[in-house]
């Protein structure tokens, strides 16, 4: 009954923390605003909202190979290794196969995360990073993969596991959301505590998508559960393939979920 429930949670967990992860947009570019004299932070969001909006009408059909590990509290030995292959048929038909896998309670993870990736494409108005969704403050301007950026506090206007509360990095000459890094507004169950989620995003063939994402939390009973997950290649539908984007996270390319249950 013990490893049911375990097993349960560490789904409905893993999930939940990628909710957010698949549902904060993509940007394309905008007019420039000079980083030494920020515009008001109602202009960087409006342009941000803008840059959404346009790469939305750019995003072409395209699949993408993608490599999961997950691993537990010690990640010497992935407990379940996985490749996924991911289809986006625009506006919103998106699918996935699983290539090769070692099953195991990994496998069942990355399942739900790769259902709800796919349903939040249907409507990622929901979760993405929006004045409807998020209040904001700008509270600096850094560097961020070798991007000047505005750093903008988000938070959520609603108590929804599917938004996060944190930070947002904007790149100043473009409006691109390059980094979104935070907690969810609801802890995801009783079985989790210490959640965390650091998303990176860069250009692909002229489309600018999520390329990584980093999050940890405790599972009760079990401690840290790691899942890792690395874009190993894009393929358009004109036949073109794109190597995986290269502006990803100094600390790792790595999509790392830290499992909890439920």
């Amino acid at each position: 009954m013990l490893a049911r429930k375990l097993q349960c949670g560490i789904q409905v967990a893993a999930q939940t923390l990628l909710l957010t992860a698949f549902g904060l947009g993509q940007t394309g570019t905008q007019p420039m605003a000079t980083p030494d004299t920020p515009p008001d932070v109602n202009v960087i969001v409006s342009r941000m909202s803008d840059a959404i909006a346009e790469n939305r009408a750019r995003v072409r059909a395209y699949s993408v190979v993608r490599e999961y590990k997950l691993y537990g509290e010690e990640r010497q030995k992935p407990k379940t290794e996985l490749r996924a292959k991911i289809e986006f048929l625009p506006p919103d038909n998106k699918s996935y196969n699983i290539l090769t896998s070692t099953g195991g309670v990994g496998e069942h993870v990355v399942r739900k995360i790769l259902d709800h990736e796919i349903d939040l494409s249907r409507d990622p108005a929901t979760s993405e990073m929006s004045a409807a969704n998020y209040n904001f403050k700008l509270v600096g301007i850094e560097k961020r993969n070798d991007r000047q950026c505005y750093v903008l506090e988000a938070s959520p206007r609603r108590q929804d596991r599917s938004l996060i509360k944190g930070r947002v990095w904007i790149e100043t000459s473009t409006f691109h959301i390059v980094h979104v890094e935070g907690s969810p507004t609801r802890s995801p169950s009783f079985w989790t505590r210490d959640v965390w989620l650091s998303l990176d995003f860069a250009e692909v063939e002229g489309m600018w998508l999520q390329t990584a994402t980093h999050a940890t939390a405790r599972v009760r009973l079990i401690g840290a559960f790691n899942l890792e997950g690395r874009d190993q290649s894009y393929q358009l539908s004109h036949g073109q393939t794109a190597v995986a984007a290269k502006h990803q996270n100094r600390r790792g390319s790595a999509i790392v979920v830290a499992g909890v249950v439920k």
